[in-house]
Order: structure tokens, then sequence, then C-alpha cells
């Protein structure tokens, strides 16, 4: 465990620049779970249930005709591979404002909400991707 400060971890992170921020697609943090949920809870969803949801997922778009995969979609790319609807770019550019995102950023976002309606099989990428994808942004200023 970190004995750092909350000042010297913020000075730290400080040091990580925009542009290097802005190739680093994921961010998510885990909390430690009770040992009493891990004894008490039952089983999760399997991991041969996950694999076909992720093979599934990954088969996709080789069937549309898309050459690469989501995370590499330039953003010409993105434009013909990842609709948004009308709620989901009102819900990218609210973010777009909140975050400050450069144009790395927002097509961080959009490739991971593209996923991640590959994920839920959805042609469309919606509303509830585009904030699925924000939670799994790296925070401002981290």
């Amino acid at each position: 465990h970190c004995r750092c400060g909350s000042a010297e971890k913020a000075r730290y992170l400080g040091r990580i620049s925009g542009p290097s921020l802005d190739r680093v697609d994921l961010c998510v943090e885990l909390a430690p779970v009770p040992s009493t949920v891990l004894v008490t809870s039952g089983p999760g969803e399997s991991s041969a249930r996950v694999r076909a949801r992720v093979v599934d997922a990954r088969r996709r778009p080789l069937d549309r005709g898309q050459l690469v995969p989501n995370g590499r979609l330039g953003p010409a790319a993105l434009e013909r591979w990842a609709p948004l609807s009308i709620h989901a770019r009102e819900v990218l550019l609210q973010g777009v404002e909140t975050h400050q995102l450069s144009g790395r950023g927002v097509a961080r976002v959009t490739r991971v909400a593209r996923t991640l309606a590959e994920l839920d099989g959805a042609e469309r990428i919606s509303e509830h991707h585009v904030a699925e994808a924000f939670l799994y942004s790296p925070p401002p200023g981290l």
C-alpha cells in the first residue's frame, strides 16, 4: 500500500502529461472486496460465458466489414463504424465540456463506447454506452 499523502500523490500524478493520458483508453479503480462478501456471495458469471460474449463482440466488427479492432479506429473510421444516436451525441458533448477532452479524448471515449455497444449487441452507440465509457476514462487532471 502507498503511504504517500494526497498532496504527494497529486504532485506525482501531475507529472503525467495530458497527451500521454490521452493514449490511455481505460482507467478502472477497484476497491477491495470485503471478506464477508467473498464468503457469502454465490458464484459470479462463468469464465466460459464471459469468453463467449467477448468472442461474439470481437466478431461483430468483422461481420460488418470493419478491418481493424475498435481500439485502432482513427477519427475518419470512427465516423463510419461508430455511429452515435442523437442522444449519445448529446451525452458525449456534455462529457467533453465537463472533462475538457481533447480530440484524442473524444476518440477514446467513442472507441470505448463502440466496444460497449458491441458487448450489448447494439448496432448504434446509445447514450448509456457513452456514459459508461466516461466512467472508464482517466479522471480529468489525473
